[in-house]
């Protein structure tokens, strides 16, 4: 073979390698996008079904409106025994109420006496 037909094969080559590390480059490119992508639309699809179901979840959510009323303590009332009448699942427990009836009554201890009136809160579905 003439150094001439040699410079030929081994420029074919080299561009024939070139061609293909080209081709290589772009399949892996393809590849990470395919990838990506994929990992997108997952976390979309996630996302919104995460958003459907908590918006289904607070539309079967009872709508509660808070009211307030005035009773007359009877011989024997406690706060224990009010809360226990008036509280509703909105209180953490009877202890958050007992606060609440004291705040808006200005009371400083738990004592209350027969005959006096105090302001409860109190929870309805119903709207008045």
């Amino acid at each position: 073979m003439r150094r001439e037909e040699r410079s030929n094969i081994i420029s074919l080559s080299n561009e024939r390698a070139k061609r293909y590390k080209v081709m290589r480059m772009r399949q892996i490119r393809n590849k990470c996008f395919l990838a990506l992508f994929t990992v997108l639309m997952v976390a979309l699809l996630t996302v919104t079904l995460q958003s459907i179901s908590s918006n289904a979840l607070e539309q079967d959510k009872e709508i509660r409106y808070k009211y307030y009323t005035t009773i007359e303590v009877a011989y024997g009332d406690t706060l224990w025994s009010i809360a226990d009448r008036f509280i509703t699942y909105e209180y953490e427990d009877n202890n958050a109420y007992i606060e609440e009836v004291q705040r808006l009554n200005h009371l400083a201890d738990s004592g209350i006496d027969a005959g006096n009136y105090l302001i409860v809160p109190y929870y309805s579905s119903e709207l008045k």
